[in-house]
């Protein structure tokens, strides 16, 4: 029976030290990139692992708590080892009390690490690894001691001193698993700095190759003059653990050295409650916290010191917490509760969300610097190289080559082209969405449908962002008659939307090479038959007489012909954006417009 639980406790050990060995890693990733976080911790919880990790209680002396946990479970495995190839030797005599004391220190470690991250709500799944391991050991302790006071830590301490020699060696032994260790960390975490170092010149590198973009503080909250020497605008999810800890960073930066630093902020939740460009909801809590930082900062309170109190209790979000922080903060709760529910803190919420989608953001944290986009935040070390290296490259940087807000900005100062919307759509968009017409050529082969798959792509992730209209320009002499390759292909899809056929057959009618005749039946039975007859004809003849007016436009957004762009699926969200922020009344930087552009 000894033996079984011996054996037992040396698995229970191998599988703590696995654990323990995943958690260093993920300490090691905070130190290089701040990003202590992982897929399998994004899945189990929202905050992933990055509270915990991050927190005062994760380190002891600067070294690591999961360092010191691989070094009790290595120190087990030893010490049972020995029980069970020498259990008359002095080590192997002195196992048991000393397995007996890191049983119990590790269950008392890992009741103060639990009631943390219960204050906290955060719970780290491999956290909760260790936990369950620690109280396995306890058991494995009270099945090899037998019934009280057998595995009481007092006797075992008691037994172990009673062997000086064993101690000191056991003691020794833990101490030099933590140090080399450490070095390992800290050798690795020293090889990440130089990889982050190369890491953070090629990212200044690709933003210099997109180009730069307007910066606008108007419309933001800001912090810092005018004429710091590093402007940013900060895109963030307040419930978003990378967004606390760079938003962390920039006033650390702001402190040392006030002068050196402007910071915009634009709030960017990755919910769906708020965030039309997002498919689920993230962070549940992100839009009402960004709302509620909205209205503090009109009660008068300072924005960023809210927006701070808000990131330091992100993990209690939920409104009696974001109530709490607001009355702590001296608020009217009653205005506070109207002003979040206002159509007009809606729309400022949602300006910001369009103005980052136009500038091409997807994710949280993001960042433009001195007008050049990075995804991702940045370390203190990081900003050091920036200041280093951007001005000169930003300064020497030309306009995004790819000019979409230009095309987009240009597009609608036009007069916009009479409204006339078929009853054929690709896709509705909910009400007040925009209205996004492409010219498709089918018989163009690939270059002529790739707004065709923009749209589809569009579609499959944002089904209602806007109604999706396509604009068959037909080959010459596309008649019954003369129904062959491309001008077949265009007839087929002119009889597909017409006669309202989902996204199925349309994806179909894109494979190349182009499917099967045959295939194409067994999709709709009608198709065929349809393209056959006069609904094409009319169909074409009034898509003709539409792109007639487009003055060669592919992309129409609101009537309005946009020159100069070929779509894809990045440009029409971009459109999206454009096109809403519009209809809300502000221009593409986010400030109220002097007029409504609808």
């Amino acid at each position: 029976m000894k033996r079984l639980i011996a054996i037992a406790t040396l698995l229970v050990a191998a599988l703590g030290s696995v654990d323990a060995v995943l958690l260093t890693l993920l300490k090691v990733e905070d130190a290089v990139t701040g990003r202590a976080d992982s897929a399998f911790c994004s899945a189990v919880s929202a905050t992933g692992c990055s509270i915990a990790l991050q927190s005062p209680v994760s380190s002891v002396l600067g070294i690591p708590v999961s360092v010191f946990a691989l070094a009790a479970y290595l120190t087990l495995l030893g010490l049972t080892i020995a029980r069970l190839v020498g259990s008359e030797s002095p080590t192997g005599q002195a196992a048991r009390p000393a397995t007996t004391l890191i049983a119990y220190g590790a269950a008392l470690w890992s009741v103060g690490l639990a009631a943390y991250s219960a204050s906290q709500s955060s719970w780290c799944p491999y956290c909760i690894g260790l936990y369950a391991v620690n109280a396995l050991l306890l058991v494995m302790v009270r099945l090899d001691a037998g019934p009280w006071p057998g595995w009481s830590p007092l006797k075992a301490l008691r037994e172990l001193a009673s062997r000086p020699g064993s101690w000191l060696k056991i003691t020794v032994g833990f101490a030099l698993l933590v140090g080399c260790t450490q070095a390992v960390i800290a050798w690795r975490i020293a090889g990440g700095l130089t990889a982050r170092q190369a890491s953070d010149a090629a990212r200044l590198e690709a933003s210099l190759k997109l180009g730069t973009v307007p910066m606008e503080f108007d419309a933001v909250p800001t912090e810092g003059p005018e004429g710091a020497p590093l402007q940013i605008v900060k895109f963030s999810d307040l419930q978003c653990p990378h967004c606390r800890n760079y938003f962390e960073t920039l006033m650390r930066i702001r402190k040392e050295a006030p002068d050196s630093v402007r910071v915009g902020f634009r709030h960017y939740p990755l919910d769906s409650e708020c965030n039309p460009f997002v498919g689920r909801s993230v962070h549940p809590h992100a839009c009402a916290a960004a709302r509620t930082a909205i209205c503090a900062q009109s009660q008068g309170l300072s924005f960023f010191e809210f927006v701070g109190k808000v990131f330091e209790h992100q993990a209690d979000l939920e409104p009696a917490d974001l109530d709490t922080l607001a009355s702590e903060a001296g608020l009217d709760l009653a205005a506070l509760h109207a002003c979040a529910q206002s159509p007009t803190t809606r729309d400022l919420l949602l300006r910001d969300i369009l103005v980052a989608r136009a500038y091409g953001v997807e994710s949280t944290p993001s960042s433009l610097v001195r007008g050049l986009l990075f995804s991702g935040g940045f370390r203190p070390e990081s900003f050091r190289f920036l200041s280093e290296h951007l001005a000169e490259g930003a300064a020497e940087a030309r306009p995004a080559p790819e000019p979409v807000l230009d095309a987009l900005r240009d597009g609608f100062t036009r007069p916009a082209l009479p409204a006339r919307v078929p009853d054929r759509l690709l896709t509705r968009g909910r009400d007040n969405a925009p209205v996004l017409q492409l010219r498709v050529r089918a018989d163009a082969g690939a270059e002529g449908l790739e707004p065709l798959k923009a749209a589809l792509e569009l579609a499959s992730v944002f089904p209602e962002m806007a109604t999706i209209v396509p604009r068959l320009e037909a080959p010459a002499d596309c008649s019954r008659e003369a129904s062959r390759g491309g001008c077949a292909r265009t007839r087929r899809l002119a009889c597909a939307w017409s006669l309202h056929i989902d996204l199925t057959l349309a994806r179909a009618l894109l494979e190349e090479p182009a499917p099967s005749l045959a295939k194409l039946a067994e999709l709709s039975p009608g198709l065929d038959a349809c393209a056959a007859g006069g609904l094409p004809d009319r169909v074409l003849a009034e898509d003709s007489a539409e792109l007639a007016e487009w003055g060669g436009a592919d992309l129409v957004v609101d009537g309005h012909p946009i020159r100069s762009l070929r779509p894809n699926a990045a440009i029409l969200e971009r459109a999206v954006a454009v096109s809403r922020l519009q209809r809300l009344g502000f221009d593409t930087n986010g400030k109220k417009a002097a007029k409504n552009a609808h």
